[in-house]
């Protein structure tokens, strides 16, 4: 995926930062149901992508560049695993619990694929490379701050 690409993707990624901020202000109920709903409607895009050739070629023009070579080939985007994920994060666990786990999620994650994919010459396993890791490392630690800060209000 070209630099351009990938940088955007993560950049969507990292704005699903706003569903844990949202869990903090949102009833928790309410919450999960938001994220259910959401995610059903992303599986259904996803199934209608898959079949239907017409609103493949509408939705590969929209988002096509920011797919991977698996979802572009019809599997279910990411998008939807985060949004399910999320529900059930937030219905499983503690709100502090699941904010914080959703927040490293979001900024860990994105961390660790710019820095590795950019910086990354120390490779460890599964196309992951240490460079990579220590940044992960270092956004979750650099959230953990105001996160502790903010259940400490609680």
């Amino acid at each position: 995926m070209p630099q351009v690409e990938e940088i955007l993707r993560k950049a969507v990624h990292t704005a699903s930062v706003i569903i844990p901020v949202a869990a903090v202000f949102v009833d928790r109920g309410d919450m999960v149901l938001l994220l259910c709903a959401a995610s059903l409607l992303l599986l259904l895009v996803d199934l209608l992508r898959a079949r239907n050739k017409v609103f493949q070629s509408f939705f590969m023009a929209l988002f096509g560049r920011m797919l991977r070579p698996k979802e572009q080939e019809g599997g279910m985007t990411a998008s939807t695993v985060v949004l399910a994920s999320a529900a059930l994060t937030i219905m499983v666990f503690r709100t502090e619990i699941a904010v914080a786990a959703l927040v490293f999620l979001s900024l860990g994650d994105s961390s660790a694929a710019l820095v590795g994919r950019h910086f990354g010459v120390t490779p460890l396993f599964g196309g992951r490379t240490l460079e990579g890791s220590l940044a992960a490392l270092v956004a979750c630690l650099g959230a953990s701050w105001p996160l502790l800060a903010l259940a400490g209000r609680q």
